[in-house]
């Protein structure tokens, strides 16, 4: 307790008044994310603006041995930004600089908790646009989707967040700040350190800023729905001709049972507009492929978005 009360001076000696904040409601809600399997107690909140607040804290932490929990939009259904013992949270929402669309490299440098949507409207006036996405997209930060290297709805198209991601700057246990890899495309020089950050959810280190690649806005999209008897020809939908995936950006499966239930739940006396079998969403990107009778007749679809 004693080493506790010192940790909590020091912070006030070293930050500004609003660094930091001990506030119940707070605590409660920055200790949490989804999840609700797990009660939030915090010892405090901190909230740093810069890579430079973030070392200098990591610094403080590893001297008086307080454990830490990095957060970010805390949309995850994990518990992975859950503090429950007494840790001290490091919450980036205050770190939102989003710098200059690079055009020709279609690069754009952030600090981690730019939210992934306003990334989105930042890019789109180039032509541009950074394709992770989530249905939380509005309130995720882009330091939790690579520190989660997260798949988002655009995963099939796009793959993993890991795969955007030119360089990243980073904050050890101890303090130091690491700059991995910059804007290069291609770097051959030893260990790629950068990707074995990505993805371990902050247990390395405090992700604060990255250098993201971009891709072209995609074009008009449709919206495909279909009702087939089995989970095979939604599979042959998604296979393209050769080694090449299909062009479908977005696709989800719903069998009747959540089909169902999901009508029950948020919209009661709903009727489905097609038949019992397994159904299946497809969303492409101006471009569509015929279904053929082999692969599973579709027997409506609906085009727009």
């Amino acid at each position: 307790m004693a080493e506790t009360t010192l940790f909590l001076n020091a912070l006030e000696t070293a930050f500004p008044p609003d660094f930091i904040t001990r506030e119940r409601s707070e605590l409660i809600e920055y200790g949490k994310d989804w999840t609700k399997n797990f009660a939030p107690d915090p010892l405090c909140v901190a909230f740093p603006r810069t890579t430079e607040d973030v070392s200098k804290l990591l610094r403080l932490c590893s001297e008086y041995g307080i454990s830490v929990v990095p957060s970010g939009g805390r949309t995850g259904l994990a518990g992975g930004a859950v503090a429950a013992k007494k840790e001290l949270v490091v919450s980036l929402k205050r770190m939102t600089h989003i710098g200059e669309v690079d055009a020709m490299a279609r690069t754009l440098r952030v600090q981690a908790g730019a939210i992934t949507e306003a990334i989105h409207h930042h890019c789109k006036p180039e032509g541009l646009t950074w394709p992770v996405d989530f249905a939380s997209k509005g309130s995720s930060q882009v330091g939790g989707n690579i520190a989660t290297n997260a798949g988002g709805v655009n995963v099939i198209r796009y793959g993993l967040t890991r795969q955007w991601v030119l360089g990243i700057q980073v904050v050890t246990a101890n303090g130091d700040i690491l700059e991995l890899n910059g804007a290069l495309e291609k770097n051959n020089t030893g260990i790629d350190l950068r990707q074995l950050f990505i993805g371990s959810e902050g247990t390395l280190g405090i992700i604060t800023e990255a250098t993201l690649k971009l891709a072209p806005l995609p074009g008009e999209e449709d919206v495909f729905l279909f009702a087939v008897p089995d989970l095979v020809p939604c599979s042959n939908s998604l296979s393209g001709p050769g080694p090449r995936r299909s062009p479908s950006k977005r696709s989800s499966f719903l069998p009747t049972t959540a089909s169902r239930a999901s009508r029950n739940t948020w919209a009661p006396g709903l009727r489905f507009p097609l038949p019992p079998p397994t159904t299946f969403c497809s969303k492409s990107n101006g471009r569509s492929r015929k279904v053929s009778p082999k692969n599973g007749s579709s027997r409506s679809w609906f085009p727009g978005s």
